[in-house]
């Protein structure tokens, strides 16, 4: 489950203090407060965490079984350290209620969680018409999203775990495919173009669709492939174990190499026994034959 707030959207108050504790999104590195934050969600909700915050969003990504009430647990942690942060500014404005998120805040699930992410890696927030895979100032959110991950899964006890880990690392790359033309060709379109105002805006919107179908969408295909790979992975630990008692179980029962070597003597004693009766005997006896 994901939770995502646009920087227009919310109220100034919350924006004031993401700024102040988590920076305005101009660098590409984390304050310490989103590992704080996701920290908090993880324990609320029993799960992974992970928190991305750029100059025009805050998005929190959770995994967990207690996600249902990401709304209630971001917007009264967020609203309520907005709301103190607010009051102890001297100049700040005073306001009776606390700061309520809850209005601007969308959640989103499953493969909608995943294309949202996919899509602040390739398009930053904008609008599709606004797409430039060769401006370095959208190619920053790559950047952004890697120092979240890096931020969210250091240290013993990370709140990022390996189902968010998989869906940052598909960001990453598609992120990256996005800006690449041997991903999408169409791309290529807007290499050395010199187009402007509605011409540009269309093939920029042409080249994002492009991008869209060929990197986007198969990425959340990837995405839920992985994720049924992970929910796979306990049944498929106990099928190796039981596979691995099974050889070790085997390999008790089977006869040492020694049995091994006196049953073989054994076997040609006999089979070599009624032979060499008939050879004291006088009678003719067939070696190649025998």
């Amino acid at each position: 489950r994901l939770l995502s707030a646009a920087l227009d959207e919310a109220p100034v108050a919350a924006w004031k203090w993401k700024e102040a504790v988590m920076g305005d999104g101009a660098g590409a590195s984390c304050t310490g407060a989103e590992r704080e934050l996701a920290e908090r969600v993880q324990a609320a909700t029993g799960g992974e965490a992970i928190v991305l915050s750029t100059c025009a969003r805050l998005d929190v990504y959770a995994f967990g079984p207690a996600t249902e009430n990401l709304t209630e647990i971001v917007a009264d942690d967020v609203g309520g350290r907005a709301s103190s942060w607010r009051g102890n500014r001297l100049f700040a404005p005073r306001y009776a209620a606390p700061v309520d998120l809850r209005p601007k805040l969308v959640t989103r699930d499953g493969a909608d969680a995943a294309r949202h992410v996919f899509g602040v890696a390739c398009f930053a927030g904008l609008e599709l018409c606004e797409f430039d895979p060769f401006d370095s100032h959208q190619a920053h959110v790559v950047k952004q999203i890697k120092a979240a991950f890096d931020d969210a899964t250091a240290g013993a006890s990370p709140p990022c775990g390996p189902r968010l880990s998989a869906l940052l690392r598909l960001a990453l790359e598609t992120g990256k495919s996005a800006r690449d033309g041997r991903s999408c060709r169409a791309i290529g379109k807007l290499r050395g173009q010199t187009a402007s105002g509605v011409a540009l805006a269309e093939l920029r919107q042409e080249v994002a669709t492009a991008v869209q179908a060929t990197v986007l969408e198969p990425s959340v295909v990837r995405a839920a492939e992985s994720f049924r790979a992970l929910d796979a992975g306990p049944r498929i630990r106990e099928l190796n174990a039981l596979a691995d008692e099974t050889v070790e179980d085997a390999l008790r029962r089977a006869p040492s190499a020694a049995a091994l070597e006196a049953a073989a003597r054994k076997a040609a004693k006999r089979a070599t026994h009624a032979p060499m009766m008939r050879l004291r005997a006088g009678e003719v006896v067939a070696i190649d034959v025998v």
